[in-house]
């Protein structure tokens, strides 16, 4: 899926395909956080379902006012206690799957929004 060219410097999603994320033509493979500033590659997490506190932190350190979680090819809630947990941070979340997360996150970036995204993205298989 291809998106629209970026005009400004902030980093977007350019292009997603399952294993791989295209941001400001770097090719990023596997998951991925992102803000409009900064890139955290690997981000070494297995699933949605389990995701931890721990395994969050690199983007709560960002400071969002929104986390997009994208959860692969399909929609996976992470558990009711990460949840509460960055509700707690005042950290407003959105679950979808990553190709709606991208798409997302590119929208929010537009409009100037303290927003982290939390991309998994594993290779068709």
């Amino acid at each position: 899926m291809k998106f629209t060219q970026e005009r400004t410097g902030a980093n977007v999603v350019q292009s997603f395909e399952p294993g791989a994320i295209r941001v400001k033509d770097r090719l990023i493979k596997g998951h991925v956080i992102l803000s409009a500033e900064v890139i955290i590659e690997p981000w070494l997490v297995a699933q949605a379902h389990n995701i931890t506190v721990t395994d969050i932190a690199p983007a709560m350190a960002l400071q969002p006012e929104v986390l997009i979680l994208g959860t692969g090819r399909t929609l996976a809630f992470p558990s009711p206690e990460l949840l509460d947990e960055l509700a707690a941070q005042g950290i407003g979340v959105e679950v979808m799957d990553t190709a709606a997360a991208c798409r997302t996150f590119n929208v929010l970036v537009h409009e100037d929004r303290a927003v982290t995204a939390a991309l998994l993205n594993e290779k068709p298989g």
